[in-house]
């Protein structure tokens, strides 16, 4: 998704809601919430990736640190025509494009990762 403020592309997510019981439950919750895609597929029950990085401050709030807790889920084959229907700042790239879209050494860490996953024997 397009994030307004920092003005790159990032995952979808956000942060653990008060009636959230799991770090798991969190992500599916916020992916369907900003996509409007409630058919997400969990492709691995164990956490994907751990990026720490500071942040700017928001409002009152001092810079610190941000914890993105990351799990690799499936969208249904028909993803790109519910989210061009619904959102303007969401758009599906192809691991190839990451690179000409951003520098941000996390996301490109992620999309080595797929596809380490995609060329490792079942």
């Amino acid at each position: 998704m397009f994030h307004p403020k920092y003005r790159c592309w990032l995952q979808l997510g956000e942060h653990i809601g008060i009636s959230d019981n799991t770090i798991h439950e969190t992500a599916l919750r916020e992916t369907r919430e900003e996509s409007g895609i409630f058919t997400f597929e969990c492709m691995r029950d164990k956490i994907f990736d751990v990026d720490i990085h500071p942040v700017s401050s928001f409002k009152n709030q001092q810079r610190h640190l941000h914890y993105d807790i990351r799990f690799l889920l499936c969208a249904p084959t028909n993803a790109r025509e519910i989210i061009s229907k619904q959102q303007k700042t969401l758009k599906w790239f192809a691991l190839e494009e990451l690179r000409h879209i951003t520098k941000d050494h996390s996301i490109l860490r992620m999309a080595q990762k797929i596809v380490t996953i995609r060329e490792s024997p079942v």
